[in-house]
């Protein structure tokens, strides 16, 4: 592994355009849950899925970043 990759711990995120775009392409059910095997720091996760009725699981190996998911995915359900 590279040298800045192994200090991103491999951390590429999706931009939130991208994550925008990508949701005006798919269409959901009712009710249902949905997994990011790497979730980062969950901010595409959110806007992929804001204004959804769903379960949201995320994966993430590094501990900050799972951290600020997890913060952000409770502001996101108060």
């Amino acid at each position: 592994m590279r040298p800045h990759v192994q200090i991103k711990l491999g951390f590429f995120p999706l931009p939130i355009t991208e994550a925008e775009r990508l949701k005006h392409c798919l269409s959901f059910p009712d009710e249902f849950s949905a997994l990011d095997p790497c979730v980062g720091d969950g901010v595409a996760f959110s806007h992929l899925l804001r204004d959804v009725a769903v379960h949201r699981f995320g994966i993430e190996i590094d501990a900050n970043r799972a951290e600020q998911a997890r913060a952000l995915e409770s502001r996101l359900c108060k």
